[in-house]
C-alpha cells in the first residue's frame, strides 16, 4: 500500500488510532481520552500527539489545528475519528480515499 502525502489530523478518544499511520507519511494526533491507561498508552507510542480538554466534538480539535498551523497548513488534509474505520465506514472503503486531492 502506498502512504499518502495527505497529512492525518485524528481527533481521538478512548482508542488507539494506530492502524491510519500505515496509511500516511504525516500526522497530528489530538487526544480528548478520559482513560488514564489508554492516555499513558498513546504518550508512550506517538510522538506527535497533544493530550487536550475532552469537549465532546471532534470539531473543537481540527480547528485547534488549523489555529496553531495556520501560516503554514499542509495542502492536504484527512480530518478523521480515532475510531472513523469500523464504526463509519470500512477500511475497504477507507483505503479506496485516503489519498483523495480535492481542492
Amino acid at each position: 500500500m502506498k502512504k499518502t502525502t495527505n497529512f492525518f489530523v485524528i481527533s481521538n478518544f478512548n482508542t488507539d488510532p494506530e492502524k491510519y499511520l500505515k496509511y500516511c507519511d504525516d500526522y497530528h494526533i489530538y487526544d480528548q481520552s478520559t482513560d488514564p491507561e489508554i492516555k499513558h498508552e498513546l504518550q508512550k507510542k506517538f510522538k506527535k500527539i497533544s493530550f487536550v480538554e475532552n469537549t465532546g466534538h471532534n470539531i473543537s480539535d481540527y480547528f485547534r489545528f488549523f489555529v496553531d498551523h495556520y501560516e503554514k497548513l499542509p495542502a492536504f488534509m484527512m480530518l478523521g475519528k480515532g475510531n472513523m474505520i469500523g464504526r463509519h465506514i470500512s477500511e475497504e472503503y477507507f483505503s479506496h480515499v485516503y489519498d483523495n486531492k480535492f481542492r
